[in-house]
């Protein structure tokens, strides 16, 4: 399955290290070529990943289960 922008950078912010919801927001921020975010689409996109368990939550922080197609290219 393939994921468009934001939840594709989640994914991505999420890949190595747990991250909190305002660290994904930071992430995301400091990548200004792909536009302007607002919280709702983070938090849309979060419940959608989450539900599809690409993303596990625990206490808040998020990581993603799900393996990149292309990981070592």
């Amino acid at each position: 399955r393939r994921y468009d922008w934001p939840a594709a950078g989640i994914i991505e912010a999420c890949n190595e290290a747990a991250k909190s919801v305002d660290q994904i927001r930071a992430r995301l921020a400091d990548l200004p070529e792909k536009g302007a975010i607002l919280d709702g689409e983070i938090d849309r996109a979060l419940g959608v990943l989450t539900a599809a368990r690409i993303l596990y939550e625990e206490r808040g922080k998020y990581f993603t289960l799900a393996i990149p197609e292309h990981a070592y290219l």
